[in-house]
């Protein structure tokens, strides 16, 4: 009894363990179509891109879309990568490898900001850069190399956040005007290391930094401060600032070290948005967010990955890598969003690339074998496909045997037939070729090993293979087809064309003879 009961507590605990990952699975992948199944494309140093972090993303007034990495810059055409890198003995290459942020003024300058070595101005006609770094003895020069964010404003001014405060560049002199005067860190020590930038429809930018948010008015010079109160579940859910983004509505979201908040602009405070499934608190912490033409927000988080709000309905869909799944987001940890002009969404990851999903893509519904989803297709080598006179569909698969489902169905569960040697009235083979419907509604499965008929009112199979006495000469079959009469034609590789007599139940043979000229011309149909 002792050991029997030990038995059964290893059997409970592994049936306990397996159900966690199924049920983690479950939840991390769209198994059951509860909303839509998109297909993430990923762009990885294989296809030409010079490293696989993807920090920034940017589309230029050409159409090019810019790419900044920790290993250098891409310019990407939709077909090629050129890559920009720095050089130690080129002064007008890049002044860093490690990209962080791209924009364009309205003269269509490129911008491009590096974490450790200050500033870059790509100059078109010559294919280089300018740079422009900190001088200690020079006030109007970057007050600090290392750069977090570029913004430029609605009056074409260039903002430069750092690691130790906000200036901007003013183009018609040429130099960079500080606004350290403006952080208090004082009440809110790293205040000046700035992480985000973005400005609303009323003219106050919006500041994200390590430890506050910012609201600061250029023309008036009003300044607000915006930080967590445990005690006000009204105030900012975390003090970090990831992301500050103004969508289409003019509403600002705040993608914070804790989830993502609203700024409600008539109570001057902020609502909270949390994904209940999110458990640790890096799965929390956004790093960009973006409103789609289509008006989804989408979020891209730390180690969560994409997440989209369902505005009307505020919740969460959540897409995640899935081993099992090449289509699904090839990392976790997430890093940039952008959409280019024709409504491409790109996603910048940590080591997994960049991530492409085409909406359009979804016109298209996806189905395939999954391991861990017992109503998936059985096998993705699908060679034959035929609709019955009831509307379902029948699917061949090489090696997987018979696929059935009903396409009316909201949920698509595949009904499978395989071969089963101990039963005589299994599928024959599981090598499928071809299949077709003859007119009593029988479903005639072509294989490798000869021909099974499915009878749907005795739900059994009836085979013919060359052993089997109704005279097919060769069990490979490659092709059916039924006549109006009701004939058979079964078109095999090396044996000819053979067809079925429904009335007798026997088979003629036609095959190449040379001596004949009016035989078939090869016994491979």
């Amino acid at each position: 009894m002792a050991l029997l009961s030990r038995t059964s507590k290893i059997l409970l605990k592994t049936f306990l363990n397996a159900a966690v990952v199924l049920i983690l699975f479950l939840h991390s992948t769209n198994i059951f179509g509860i909303y839509p199944k998109y297909r993430f494309e990923s762009l990885t140093s294989d296809n030409g891109l010079s490293q696989n972090s993807v920090l920034c993303i940017y589309q230029d007034s050409r159409d090019f879309l810019w790419i900044g990495t920790y290993e250098g810059l891409n310019r990407y055409d939709g077909y090629t990568f050129k890559i920009y890198k720095h050089s130690l003995t080129d002064p007008t290459s890049l002044s860093s490898q490690l990209i962080t942020s791209i924009v364009e003024d309205k003269q269509g300058n490129l911008w491009i900001a590096s974490l450790t070595s200050g500033l870059n101005r790509y100059n078109r006609a010559t294919d280089n850069f300018t740079r422009f770094t900190h001088d200690p003895s020079n006030p109007n020069t970057i007050h600090d190399n290392r750069i977090r964010t570029l913004f430029m404003d609605k009056k074409s001014q260039l903002w430069i956040g750092t690691e130790s405060g906000l200036c901007r560049f003013d183009s018609q002199k040429n130099l960079f005007v500080n606004y350290n005067h403006i952080l208090n860190t004082k009440r809110f020590p790293r205040s000046n290391f700035i992480t985000s930038i973005c400005e609303d429809n009323y003219g106050n930018l919006w500041i994200g930094s390590w430890t506050c948010l910012i609201r600061f008015n250029p023309s008036t010079g009003k300044v607000l401060y915006y930080s967590y109160d445990k005690k006000n579940i009204n105030s900012l859910s975390h003090s970090y600032i990831g992301k500050v983004y103004v969508d289409n509505e003019n509403t600002l979201w705040v993608g914070t070290g804790a989830g993502l908040n609203k700024y409600d602009k008539e109570k001057n405070n902020f609502i909270r948005y949390y994904d209940p499934n999110a458990r640790d608190i890096s799965d929390k912490l956004i790093r960009d967010i973006l409103d789609d033409k289509r008006g989804n927000l989408w979020i891209a988080t730390f180690n969560y990955g994409l997440l989209q709000l369902q505005k009307n309905r505020n919740s969460f869909i959540n897409y995640r890598n899935n081993l099992f799944d090449a289509e699904s987001l090839s990392s976790n940890v997430l890093l940039s969003l952008f959409q280019d002009k024709s409504g491409i969404l790109w996603i910048g990851s940590d080591g997994g690339g960049l991530i492409k999903l085409n909406f359009h893509s979804t016109l298209f519904a996806h189905f395939k074998n999954d391991p861990l989803n017992q109503n998936s297709l059985s096998n993705n080598k699908v060679y034959s496909l035929i609709e019955d006179r009831d509307k379902l569909i029948w699917v061949g698969t090489y090696n997987g045997g018979l696929n059935l489902f009903d396409p009316s169905k909201k949920q698509i569960v595949f009904k499978k037939f395989f071969n089963d040697p101990a039963n005589p009235n299994s599928l024959i083979d599981n090598r499928i070729r071809t299949l077709c419907e003859d007119l009593r509604g029988n479903i005639w499965i072509g294989m490798e090993n000869g021909i099974s008929i499915y009878n749907k009112a005795t739900k059994t199979f009836r085979s013919i293979n060359k052993i089997s006495g109704e005279g097919l000469n060769k069990n490979n079959i490659f092709s059916l087809h039924c006549l109006r009469t009701g004939e058979m034609l079964i078109a095999t590789y090396g044996g000819g064309l053979n067809i079925y007599n429904p009335q007798t139940g026997y088979i003629s043979n036609f095959t190449h003879d040379p001596q004949n000229n009016n035989s078939i011309s090869s016994d491979i149909i």
